[in-house]
């Protein structure tokens, strides 16, 4: 996969890239936020709980974006249709708690 671009390994060399731009910014900063997917934990804001569902959302569509890769390197279509369907359903009923990062 990485042979068709950075995707999700770039996400944590942006920072760097950014200061490799010398002073083409003014400031650039880094803060790393760990986001509940999906409204699990205790005492959430009404906010808090809102960005952790969009978070799950994002998620569900990122599954379905991931397919037709999956299916170009030749992994079969159950295959494929197995895994994001459990991805899903474990994620929809929040069978366990994760962040995102």
């Amino acid at each position: 996969m990485r042979a068709r671009g950075p995707g999700v390994d770039a996400i944590p060399k942006i920072y760097d890239w950014l200061q490799d731009q010398g002073n083409a910014w003014e400031s650039v900063g880094q803060k790393i936020v760990y986001i509940p997917l999906g409204p699990w934990e205790d005492d959430m804001s009404e906010k808090n709980k809102q960005i952790s569902e969009f978070m799950r959302q994002n998620f569900f569509r990122m599954i379905q974006s991931v397919r037709p890769l999956l299916l170009s390197y030749g992994w079969f279509e159950e295959t494929v249709d197995k895994w994001s369907a459990g991805a899903h359903e474990e994620v929809k009923i929040l069978k366990n708690k994760y962040y995102i990062r």
